[in-house]
C-alpha cells in the first residue's frame, strides 16, 4: 500500500495531467470548451492541492486582487460523496457547482457548471480499505469558467462561496446522496509549471505514470461535463 504523501503526490500529478488532456482534446476538437473534463476514483480525503476545503457542501473563500486576469485558467473542483449504501440511478448523475462572487459593497453575480456526471444507469457504493478505512466516490473536475474570462468586471470581485449538488440528468435534486466535503482551488498557467517540475519533479513522471496505471485509477474525459451558465 502506498505512504498517505505517495497518494497526495500521485493525485498531484493526475490533475495536472488531467488538465494537459483536456487542453489537448480542445485542440483537436475546438467546439468544446477548453478544459472540460472530469473523473471520478475512490477516497475520503480531499488533497492538499486544493487550498480551499470544508467540510460539507460549500466552501468559502477570499479572492486576490485582480484574480481573473490573462493567467486564470479556471476552477479544478473536488467532492466527496456519500451515497446511501449503494446508488443504482436511470436518469443519470451530475454535481451542480454553484459559484456566488462578492464584493465589498456586497454586490455579487453567480454563475453555475456542472461536473463528473453520466448518462444512464450506474451503481456506486463505498468500500472500507483495511489500511485507510472508509472510501467514497470522488470526483474532480476541472472548470475554464469562461464567464468570469470574458468580462473584466469579475475580478472586482473579493469574496466567492461555492456550493456543490448532487442531481440527475434532468436537474432533480437527489437525496440519496449528500456532499461530505469539497474543495477549490484556482488554477493559473504560471502553476502549472510548478506543479510538474517542482513539487513532484520531472525525474519521477515516469514511475507516477507507472504507478497510477496500476491503481484502480477511472479517469473519464466528457465531452458535455462542464456547462458554464450565467444564472440570472
Amino acid at each position: 500500500m502506498l505512504a498517505y504523501g505517495a497518494r497526495h503526490n500521485i493525485m498531484e500529478y493526475a490533475l495536472t495531467k488531467f488538465m494537459s488532456y483536456a487542453k489537448r482534446l480542445n485542440n483537436q476538437i475546438p467546439s468544446i470548451l477548453a478544459g472540460e473534463s472530469s473523473f471520478c476514483i475512490h477516497g475520503h480525503t480531499i488533497p492538499r492541492w486544493f487550498g480551499h476545503q470544508s467540510e460539507g457542501f460549500s466552501t468559502t473563500m477570499q479572492l486576490p486582487s485582480q484574480w481573473s486576469n490573462i493567467k486564470f485558467l479556471g476552477f479544478t473542483l473536488c467532492v466527496v460523496i456519500q451515497f446511501n449504501y449503494f446508488f443504482l440511478g436511470n436518469n443519470g448523475f451530475q454535481i451542480r457547482c454553484q459559484y456566488h462572487f462578492k464584493n465589498e459593497y456586497r454586490e455579487c453575480s453567480d454563475l453555475h457548471s456542472y461536473f463528473g456526471g453520466w448518462y444512464g444507469e450506474r451503481t456506486l457504493c463505498t468500500y472500507h480499505d483495511k489500511k485507510f478505512g472508509r472510501q467514497y466516490p470522488m470526483f474532480f473536475g476541472y472548470d475554464p469558467c469562461v464567464d468570469a474570462t470574458k468580462d473584466d468586471h469579475f475580478s472586482k470581485y473579493r469574496e466567492l462561496v461555492v456550493e456543490f449538488y448532487p442531481e440527475d440528468m434532468d436537474g432533480n435534486p437527489l437525496h440519496c446522496c449528500k456532499v461530505m466535503n469539497c474543495g477549490v482551488r484556482l488554477l493559473y498557467s504560471e502553476e502549472e509549471l510548478f506543479c510538474r517540475c517542482l513539487s513532484i519533479g520531472l525525474q519521477k513522471e515516469e514511475k507516477l505514470d507507472k504507478i497510477t496505471r496500476g491503481l484502480n485509477f477511472h479517469a473519464r474525459y466528457r465531452l458535455g461535463c462542464l456547462r458554464p451558465f450565467r444564472v440570472f
